[in-house]
């Protein structure tokens, strides 16, 4: 094989595919944050009832975890709000990058891989917001 064969490189091969993840691994938990908010709005928009709300509000807390630390329920400014946004997307989009690098370290990366690493990340996030939410609904004898 030629020095100039060693340098080819194959349109979604593996060097490629690396590349792309890590490269595009924070988009992608920025992604996937808009998702779950697009998911609530989708809910609520739909179908009506209580139940459509808590769906919604519940997604969009998970979307914007850093929402209830600077207590957005409560009380909420659009200064709160946008930065609440704006750290919670940086937070997700740091999941997305320790996620690629931690995949991007072996033999064989894909979409793949990165998603079971990340889903660890996010079952984190959902889990934190989901039981500071039923905290707080406790506290204020919501439940």
């Amino acid at each position: 094989m030629s020095q100039r064969a060693k340098g080819v490189v194959i349109p979604g091969g593996v060097v490629v595919t690396r590349r792309h993840v890590r490269r595009r691994g924070g988009f992608v938990g920025i992604a996937v944050a808009l998702g779950l908010f697009c998911f609530g709005w989708l809910v609520k928009t739909t179908i009506n009832g209580t139940l459509s709300n808590v769906v919604w509000f519940g997604s969009t807390m998970v979307a914007f975890p850093v929402m209830p630390i600077l207590g957005i329920p409560a009380t909420g400014s659009a200064g709160r709000i946008f930065l609440a946004v704006v750290i919670s997307l940086a937070v997700w989009w740091l999941l997305g990058q320790i996620s690629s690098a931690k995949v991007s370290s072996r033999p064989v990366v894909g979409w793949r891989e990165w998603f079971r690493e990340f889903v660890f990340f996010a079952a984190s996030i959902i889990a934190g917001t989901i039981g500071s939410l039923v905290l707080a609904a406790y506290f204020l004898g919501l439940l």
